[in-house]
């Protein structure tokens, strides 16, 4: 043999050679058959494709049929089912042709059982796809079957707590008691029901609200997001005693009739729990501050006998900003009629405009046109008490207590300076 010649394959090597140039003949061949198959589909008649499939084994063309069956079905619903099993024969694997199957076989069959076996099928081929389980949810909710449709939205929403609300709303269609509503619909852990009460705020359902409370570990914390819903839903529904009831469940100060957290020893975050807005214009802040001030009355003596608070809420402003302010405020329910004062102190320093924020209080009721107003003493000066009389004309009235300052066009129309609150109440 020539010293450069190629040595003749010997058997060894021969054998899997020819293994592998068959193989790759054999995958063309399969590639060109299922590229034939797609372009022998007949896009007009799905059904047909699926019970005389190009391919044998179904492949792409018998996956395009399936497809196209999706929006054609309902022209020939009789040997579409079949159809369509025969291709799941083939690719059992395939959710979307399982909902497609469920689909058709109810329009045929109307068996709630069927339908619920068949859905459990789909879901259980791709358990981890919201967007099957809301399409199947949406299937059940045409069958008119309320058990069915409720075991399905539990099973879209198990894992998201935040599409609470959604499937309560479509729940609510079907069960009318809020506690079989989430009895049957969410999960019992806590964050599922924390988005319920915000949906019962949403919604304005104060039975939803108190079903969602009863659930829910008691007492809650003064910051906490469901306390916070649940107050402000009862006292838009007019069930403020329910919201008076929490607030005295979370802070031992509170009294029914007072102003909630009106001696701001909570956490500027837990304001919201008790009623108080905060939310504040461009060139306005709010923050609690520590005061060891003991208040004095007109004479420079200790007032009320040497009562001290500890602490306040500042209000203040930037100094570059024309503000219409109508914040902070609190909302806050009396029992019982009668003539009653509230009062507190407040101090200012270094406010630049003369025109000057005040204090408003007015009843909430259509009903009682009260309103009063407490002018602030000027741009800078020490603690002073301030005190607003009003009548209470009907058990549980809501009252609102909030800053105001109005715009200005005059040349000191640009607000510095700061505002401080402290030690708010109601006596009778």
């Amino acid at each position: 043999m020539p010293p450069h010649a190629e040595a003749p394959l010997d058997r060894k090597t021969a054998i899997p050679f020819v293994t592998l140039a068959a193989g790759f003949l054999l995958a063309l061949v399969i590639t060109a058959w299922e590229f034939v198959g797609l372009r022998l589909v007949d896009r007009d008649n799905p059904v047909a494709s699926l019970e005389s499939p190009p391919v044998p084994w179904g492949g792409l063309a018998g996956r395009e049929a399936a497809r196209l069956l999706e929006n054609r079905w309902r022209l020939d619903p009789l040997p579409a089912a079949p159809a369509l099993l025969s291709q799941l024969g083939h690719y059992p694997l395939d959710p979307w042709r399982w909902l497609l199957y469920s689909r058709i076989d109810w329009f045929q069959q109307h068996d709630p059982s069927r339908l619920r076996e068949q859905l459990a099928t789909a879901i259980g081929v791709q358990p981890r796809s919201r967007e099957l389980r809301w399409q199947a949810a949406n299937l059940a909710q045409s069958t008119g079957d309320a058990d069915l449709v409720l075991d399905q939205l539990a099973l879209w929403v198990a894992d998201a707590p935040r599409d609470s609300g959604r499937a309560l709303f479509i729940g609510s269609r079907w069960v009318d008691d809020p506690g079989e509503l989430l009895d049957r619909i969410l999960p019992g852990e806590e964050a599922f029901l924390i988005e319920a009460m915000r949906y019962a705020l949403r919604s304005h359902s104060m039975a939803l609200a108190e079903a969602v409370w009863q659930r829910l570990d008691q007492p809650r914390a003064a910051d906490d997001q469901a306390l916070a819903d649940y107050v402000a839903t009862a006292l838009n529904t007019g069930r403020p005693q329910l919201a008076m009831a929490a607030w005295q469940a979370s802070d031992p100060r509170y009294r029914p009739g007072d102003v909630p957290a009106g001696h701001f020893g909570l956490p500027l975050e837990a304001m919201t729990s008790f009623a108080w807005n905060l939310s504040m214009r461009d060139g306005a802040s709010v923050e609690l501050l520590k005061v060891d001030d003991t208040p004095v009355d007109e004479n420079g003596g200790a007032a009320r006998g040497g009562l001290q608070f500890s602490n306040a809420l500042r209000i203040a402003f930037d100094g570059e900003h024309n503000i219409q302010l109508s914040t902070p405020f609190v909302r806050f329910p009396v029992p019982e009629p009668g003539r009653y004062r509230l009062s507190g102190w407040w101090r200012a320093q270094g406010l630049t405009t003369r025109s000057l924020p005040f204090l408003q209080l007015y009843a909430e009721s259509s009903e009682h046109a009260f309103s009063e107003t407490r002018q602030i003493p000027g741009a800078e000066f020490d603690w002073q008490r301030f005190e607003i009389e009003f009548e209470v004309v009907e058990p549980n009235e809501i009252f609102r207590l909030r800053l105001r300052r109005n715009r200005t066009e005059a040349f000191d129309r640009y607000i510095e300076g700061q505002i401080d609150l402290a030690g708010l109440g109601v006596d009778g």
